[in-house]
């Protein structure tokens, strides 16, 4: 079993990534823009926006919020590198305590009882 630290990288941050650019693309940037803001490639983003990666995991409510007004403000340029990456921070976070993680860590291997993915928060 690997600790969750390692799924929030191999599936969470994907998974805020893809939905990002999905966003990004709705308000109109294309995939160069998209990729630009995002500090990535455009093979990156193309994959995102076709759905063959960052696909794992659902999202919950308060995520796909914060994650809205994010791409509302990349796609008006209201953010710079250290916004995304606070921000993204933040998402992380978000859905760590919506517990994002812990039906993906159970599935690969997690006891039940497990409280790491969420910490206090895991009923």
């Amino acid at each position: 079993m690997n600790p969750p630290c390692i799924a929030a990288v191999w599936y969470l941050i994907p998974t805020v990534s893809a939905s990002l650019a999905k966003q990004l693309a709705k308000e109109g940037l294309s995939q160069s823009q998209i990729a630009e803001k995002l500090g990535t490639t455009r093979a990156a983003v193309s994959q995102y926006l076709s759905g063959k990666r960052g696909t794992e995991l659902r999202l919950g409510k308060k995520s796909k919020k914060a994650l809205d007004a994010l791409a509302k403000k990349l796609a008006k340029s209201e953010s710079d590198d250290a916004g995304l990456s606070l921000a993204m921070c933040g998402i992380c976070a978000i859905a760590r305590k919506e517990k994002v993680l812990c039906s993906l860590h159970r599935k690969k291997g997690a006891d039940k009882a497990c409280k790491i993915c969420c910490g206090a928060t895991c009923k």
